[in-house]
């Protein structure tokens, strides 16, 4: 297998890896704003690889200075876009283009991945946590059924920032019952009962028996809810 630069430009920060055939040979994570030094800094002894395949949801800019940094391969940039159908999917978006790319990569990989382990591949839901959070869901035979669109815990912080300049302070921690003003807004933003979230269970139980954890013997083997229940839980929190 020859190595491969595989890109994932999000909306705030862009993503890296050099995949080989023994897996991944370096990886990093840097802001948008820094794209612009690759070539001198993270990328300046990589080796060079065979292809670069990219995702990109942060614009025409970041595309441009990113094949910059790519050029010093001599190799073009192979960017992903949304299709009708393809790698196994079914694409329900209109207009099918509109499906950002990196949701259309994770929902093949995940599609993949369902292929390669079961013999009747189950539904599953593929979620990519970033600035924004895309919650999106394959039955199985491989149909996108739609998704939901979210904003991540930084944006939220930032929107309650903005809006109310008393509480511009610092970054606090999560707590069931936070006693503090910093652990107030960073447990609203991710809490059961934010207004904006909420949490959805897509499966119960473990198979894996580690030492420190009971969840194995309390809640028994792993198991997928079914699709049609999930669909219907997340469409009644929607609406709440």
């Amino acid at each position: 297998m020859d190595s491969a630069l595989i890109l994932h430009v999000g909306n705030s920060r862009m993503k890296w890896g050099l995949r080989g055939a023994r897996g991944w040979l370096a990886q990093g994570v840097l802001p948008n704003a820094e794209i612009g030094t690759l070539a001198l800094r993270d990328w300046q002894n990589l080796q060079r690889p065979a292809r670069a395949i990219g995702v990109n949801a942060a614009g025409e800019a970041a595309r441009v200075r990113v094949e910059s940094q790519v050029a010093r391969w001599r190799i073009p940039v192979e960017w992903l876009h949304a299709q009708d159908a393809g790698a196994g999917i079914v694409n329900s978006y209109r207009p099918a283009a509109q499906l950002g790319a990196d949701r259309w990569a994770l929902l093949a990989a995940a599609r993949q991945r369902a292929v390669a382990s079961e013999l009747f591949p189950s539904p599953c839901v593929a979620v990519n946590a970033g600035t924004v959070v895309t919650v999106d869901a394959l039955d199985a035979a491989g149909a996108f059924r739609g998704g939901f669109i979210l904003p991540g815990p930084r944006l939220m912080l930032q929107a309650v920032a903005e809006r109310t300049a008393a509480l511009r302070i610092p970054p606090g921690r999560v707590h069931d019952f936070p006693t503090n003003t910093p652990d107030a807004l960073a447990s609203g933003a991710v809490s059961r009962g934010s207004a904006i979230s909420a949490w959805l269970p897509i499966i119960y139980g473990c198979d894996k028996t580690c030492t420190y954890c009971i969840v194995p013997f309390s809640r028994g083997p792993e198991r997928s809810r079914p699709f049609d229940e999930i669909v219907a839980e997340a469409g009644r929190l929607a609406g709440q």
